[in-house]
């Protein structure tokens, strides 16, 4: 973890099967949000959790706005983060 207790982690994986996984977390201090979108490149299907760990229901876009502002003030580069989950392309 860095500076602040500002953490993110992204990773995305594809198997032989036609199943990608991307998943997206970030961690704040003992609180952290975690983004997975999973998708069966064959037929399309798409399923997507989002967890949270010490955050209040309702309050995911409050986490995400604080997390934003502690990697700016620690210098951090900014990713596209959870959008870049959301918004990803679907395979054709």
């Amino acid at each position: 973890m860095g500076p602040g207790g500002v953490a993110e982690v992204q990773s995305q994986v594809r198997d032989g099967s036609g199943r990608e996984r991307i998943m997206l977390e970030r961690r704040l201090g003992d609180r952290a949000r975690r983004v997975e979108k999973s998708r069966d490149l064959r037929s399309g299907e798409e399923e997507t959790t989002d967890n949270t760990f010490g955050i209040e229901d309702g309050q995911e876009e409050d986490f995400d706005h604080e997390f934003h502002r502690a990697m700016r003030s620690h210098g951090y580069m900014q990713g596209q983060g959870r959008q870049a989950i959301v918004n990803a392309p679907q395979a054709r």
